[in-house]
């Protein structure tokens, strides 16, 4: 793992609360290359990649190459497609585009050090089967009680 992995990322500390489903235990971030500084804010609930459904016997083989790797990038981008967006410098919201969404995913798996060929699968998968999991409206984010959890 390259000095950008670690650099451009936060810690990522999370609680698994059921089975694939995760609670951020503290706010995480990503400096995205084009879209600035990314947080996701503690209390928020992801399921990392959402490769569940490549458990099947057609699609096994893209689940071997998939699973485990880009949890970081994975919470950015579950964060993105929520409808949270991006905290401006004068603190201001901006929402992100599926596409733009997509494309952080793409870099943010290249910062965490997963291989080309395989942050293009991610993408690929997010661009053909993503559109029904992105917030096409602004959300306000509450957070889980983290203690509860």
């Amino acid at each position: 793992m390259g000095a950008a992995a670690i650099n451009a990322f936060g810690n990522l500390d999370t609680r698994e609360t059921a089975r694939r489903e995760y609670l951020l235990l503290s706010d995480f971030g990503h400096d995205s290359k084009t879209l600035g500084k990314i947080t996701a804010k503690q209390g928020f609930a992801t399921n990392y990649a959402s490769i569940d459904c490549l458990q099947n016997i057609m699609m096994a083989l893209f689940f071997v190459l998939l699973a485990s790797y880009g949890d970081k990038s994975a919470t950015i981008h579950d964060w993105l497609y929520s409808g949270f967006g991006i905290v401006q410098e004068d603190g201001s919201i901006y929402y992100p585009t599926r596409k733009e969404c997509d494309k952080v995913l793409y870099n943010a798996l290249l910062d965490e050090g997963v291989g080309k060929f395989r942050a293009g699968l991610f993408y690929a998968g997010v661009r053909i089967g993503g559109a029904k999991h992105y917030a096409t409206e602004a959300a306000v984010f509450i957070p889980v009680d983290t203690m509860a959890a």
